[in-house]
């Protein structure tokens, strides 16, 4: 019984370690989470560096434009200016698209994690209940050894008690035997 006992001790001991790593996972992936924010606010500061580029540059469009009414005669190579210039804008534009579709990915791995986290805190929670009614049931399995002992120590006094009596009969057989 007692062994019994010392298993069920061991299994619990075996549990809380196990809720203790999970803990410690969750504390991992909140760290993780609170990075990923980070990176997602400093995306967030390129992309308005970038938007902030692009107006800069759609200023220097138009002044190349100015200056191609100026100069007559540079409005060749102005225009092949202006068309690079496009071009730079729409691979700016395209790169914006890039990171406004990496921040929506991002969105979603941290509902992601936030989905994990929860699904965690409920197999913590779980865990605990468990570990509840498992000491619930150490506790009731100790009362009843010890419920038992105490009967088995009562008929044990009684089988000693017997055994006297027998023998006290049988000494008074012998007697009367003997006697008669």
């Amino acid at each position: 019984m007692k062994e019994l006992l010392t298993e069920i001790l061991i299994e619990i001991k075996g549990l809380k370690a196990g809720q203790t790593a999970m803990q410690s996972d969750i504390t991992a992936m909140q760290g993780d989470i609170k990075g990923l924010k980070s990176g997602q606010i400093a995306m967030q500061g390129e992309i308005k560096s970038l938007k902030d580029g692009q107006a800069a540059m759609q200023g220097e469009i138009k002044s190349l434009k100015d200056g191609q009414i100026a100069m007559q005669g540079e409005i060749k190579s102005l225009k092949d200016g202006q068309i690079a210039m496009q071009g730079e804008i729409k691979s700016l534009k395209d790169g914006q698209t890039a990171m406004q579709t990496d921040i929506i990915v991002m969105r979603a791995d941290i509902k992601d994690l936030k989905d994990g986290q929860a699904a965690i805190h409920a197999e913590i929670k779980n865990l605990k209940e468990s570990d509840a009614a498992i000491l619930d049931m150490l506790e009731k399995t100790y009362r009843k050894v010890e419920t038992v002992e105490d009967n088995q120590d009562r008929m044990s006094e009684s089988t000693r008690y017997l055994m006297r009596q027998g023998v006290q009969h049988e000494e008074d057989i012998k007697r009367i035997r003997k006697a008669l």
